[in-house]
């Protein structure tokens, strides 16, 4: 559950069983027409020149099993990692060129099977590589983002196409972003982006720092904003692919640090809302006063409120349909409703799946 959601993992091994059921009779006919062949076995883009000819090597010379294979499971790997790294038009042209001169009319039926089976198992090794206590944090960081991704396409493979819930919690601080935040991770278990812990990660400040500095400088500069906000949306893409919601808690003031998240929601197909988090000045003077005494993990001060007022940008009517607003004025429990109906109002919450009478 912590690198593919379980739906999609049942998804994916449904899928397959039932492929290998239904096909029994094409399997059988792979084997007694010569189709499987003493080839490569890890025929992935690590393991090819592209020299003119191209050169080939690397190939799986310790283990006959991995190495002997229906010939479609070796080109299902490489244009599995075409299809990975950006080039669904090459992984295509690829198939086509194959099938052509090895005259293999039934390979294009089986593609999908095996393109599935191959990035499900580099999933696997990712995530094994990531549970290596030799490696950094950052490196186990990295492989299990790579995991998600190949666990991710193996899904798109098998014909999964659902929508992970997407939410981003925006807004002027001291508006009660990161509760709301909190609220949907503690109910449903969505994994939660903070800006501030990311931007402090990157600065390798410990995310309880307290960290104060001018508007707009330091830790708060336009090119930290920038990191941080390309971070978030890699992470953001990374788990999101692998089918799991996401909730980012920060301020995005500007149009422009909003359309990075716009066009990540259309290449994943994640279902988006941006909910703007208000509430009365008095209250978030309230509030950020209240941190400022209790809690060390808030940068938000009462001297920067009128700054980041003057900048914050409302939505581009373009977007106007991505768009709600949450206030938290009232009692907590009263606005934890409102918030499930807009979610379940915007499809991103079966209906019943949340019970709005219950207190929380």
């Amino acid at each position: 559950g912590k690198l593919i959601a379980r739906g999609r993992y049942d998804h994916v091994r449904d899928w397959t069983e039932t492929f290998y059921r239904e096909h029994s009779e094409l399997f059988a006919r792979r084997v007694a027409g010569g189709r499987i062949r003493d080839g490569h076995g890890d025929l992935h883009l690590g393991n090819v020149f592209f020299e003119d000819p191209p050169v080939v090597f690397d190939c799986i010379e310790f283990s006959d099993r991995l190495r002997c294979c229906d010939q479609a499971a070796d080109v299902a790997f490489l244009a599995m990692d075409l299809d990975f790294h950006g080039r669904p038009d090459l992984s295509r042209r690829f198939v086509e060129r194959f099938v052509e001169l090895a005259g293999d009319a039934e390979l294009p039926e089986l593609l999908p099977f095996y393109q599935c089976y191959r990035a499900y198992l580099r999933g696997k090794v990712a995530a094994f590589t990531a549970s290596d206590p030799a490696l950094g944090g950052e490196e186990r960081r990295a492989q299990r983002n790579l995991a998600r991704r190949y666990f991710g396409l193996a899904y798109a493979y098998a014909g999964g196409r659902d929508r992970p819930p997407f939410v981003v919690l925006y807004g002027l601080m001291g508006t009660g972003k990161t509760g709301i935040a909190r609220f949907l991770r503690e109910r449903f278990g969505w994994h939660v982006l903070s800006t501030d812990a990311v931007r402090k990660q990157i600065a390798g400040v410990g995310e309880n720092t307290r960290v104060y500095v001018p508007y707009e400088e330091g830790l708060y500069s336009p090119t930290m904003n920038e990191r941080t906000y390309a971070e978030v949306c890699q992470r953001a893409e990374n788990l999101l692919l692998a089918g799991f919601p996401v909730v980012v808690d920060g301020a995005f003031k500007r149009r422009g640090d909003r359309q990075p998240v716009l066009e990540l929601a259309r290449r994943s197909g994640a279902r988006l809302v941006f909910l703007e988090v208000v509430c009365a000045p008095p209250e978030r003077v309230r509030r950020l006063e209240r941190r400022r005494l209790h809690d060390t993990r808030s940068d938000g001060r009462v001297e920067l409120m009128a700054r980041q007022l003057a900048e914050f940008e409302p939505p581009a009517p373009a977007h106007a349909r991505h768009f709600e607003r949450l206030s938290t004025d009232g009692p907590r429990d009263a606005t934890r409703r409102r918030l499930l109906e807009l979610l379940q109002s915007r499809g991103l919450l079966a209906a019943g799946e949340v019970p709005l009478g219950r207190r929380s």
